[in-house]
């Protein structure tokens, strides 16, 4: 093999090398953002669900203290 070829060989390796660099680095970016996604959408879903828990928990109040007062239920 001469230098020449052995030169272009090497080329042609290290662009390819450079593109699944560059792939990578596309790759990491998106799950960063994906995570980054995850993370607002957790956050919103725990919000949603401690809202509802409160929502529910005072609806149960309000139907146990109707229960409770009911004259059929002395304590």
């Amino acid at each position: 093999m001469n230098d020449k070829s052995l030169e272009r060989v090497l080329d042609d390796i290290l662009n390819d090398m450079n593109e699944v660099f560059i792939l990578l680095t596309k790759k990491i970016e998106e799950l960063e953002q994906d995570l980054i996604d995850l993370e607002k959408l957790y956050e919103q879903v725990k919000s949603d669900r401690d809202e509802a828990f409160e929502k529910g928990y005072e609806q149960g109040v309000k139907y146990t203290d109707g229960i409770i007062s009911d004259e059929r239920f002395p304590f």
